[in-house]
């Protein structure tokens, strides 16, 4: 009876109101080595300007792909020039900016996997905690927080791999998207 109470207990640090066990719970240190880890941090850091990057592509996702996410947003009656400077909106774009600013210096630079992965896992708590995403994530139709994500990451690609240099500001007529032609010669 007495024997599992003299068991050696399993380290657990606190997350916020949530408890990592131990490290094999962490997909940054079971799928990403230091390789890769000192590689996404370097061509995170390559971009001409990430938070620009970052706002103009969340400004199409809310114009182009998912207008409904203008209200949630406040942006609903901003025109698309303006959006950037409403207050919710840009301080969403700001603070993404700085998750991933902060995360690609925890897996990349100090090596925190571990605060890294109490990075997202906050995030992802405060993201649960917004109505809209709640009433809308488990609909058979349209999940938001998918759509994001998956737009996000494909707008994102060609930044990150140098196809794509500049962004485009669409309130600007003379302002043009610079894109990289690889040419094979033989």
């Amino acid at each position: 009876m007495g024997a599992s109470l003299c068991a050696p207990k399993k380290k657990k640090t606190q997350v916020g109101a949530s408890w990592v066990g131990n490290e094999s719970e962490n997909p940054f240190d079971a799928t990403l080595n230091k390789k890769d880890r000192t590689l996404l941090r370097e061509t995170w850091q390559r971009l001409d300007d990430p938070k620009d990057i970052v706002g103009h592509i969340f400004l199409d996702i809310v114009n182009d792909v998912e207008p409904d996410l203008k209200k949630v947003f406040g942006v609903d009656r901003a025109p698309r020039a303006a959006m950037l400077k409403m207050p919710k909106f840009g301080g969403h774009i700001l603070r993404f900016y700085e998750f991933m600013e902060q995360l690609t210096s925890m897996l990349g630079t100090s090596e925190n996997l571990t605060g890294a992965w109490q990075l997202v896992r906050k995030t992802g708590r405060s993201h649960v905690k917004q109505g809209f995403l709640e009433q809308n994530q488990n609909q058979m139709e349209k999940n938001y927080f998918e759509i994001v994500i998956n737009v996000f990451i494909e707008r994102l690609i060609p930044f990150l791999t140098g196809e794509q240099v500049r962004v485009m500001d669409r309130s600007r007529s003379d302002d043009i998207i610079v894109h990289l032609q690889i040419e094979i010669k033989n």
